[in-house]
């Protein structure tokens, strides 16, 4: 199964943006030194918290915690924009 944007399904006052351009986010603590790294990320919802909602593109939704210190990304090779945001 390989999800598509079009294809997740939220409760409509849901806002997502359209990760398909990137080939994985990553997320750093600092502080505590661990990172996270998603492949292939769909979508993505910020909570009122700050926590990030991410959908990969098998269709495991990822839950990051508020209090990152650092997001990165690798824009697909075919991706239109580097930051689509």
């Amino acid at each position: 199964m390989t999800l598509e944007f079009d294809d997740i399904r939220t409760f409509d006052n849901d806002i997502w943006q359209d990760l398909s351009g990137e080939q994985e986010r990553i997320y750093l603590w600092l502080f505590d030194e661990c990172s996270y790294v998603v492949e292939n990320p769909v979508a993505l919802r910020v909570s009122e918290s700050g926590g990030h909602y991410v959908i990969d593109k098998d269709g495991i939704v990822h839950y990051i915690r508020s209090g990152w210190n650092v997001l990165s990304w690798i824009p697909r090779q075919d991706s239109k924009y580097h930051v689509s945001f």
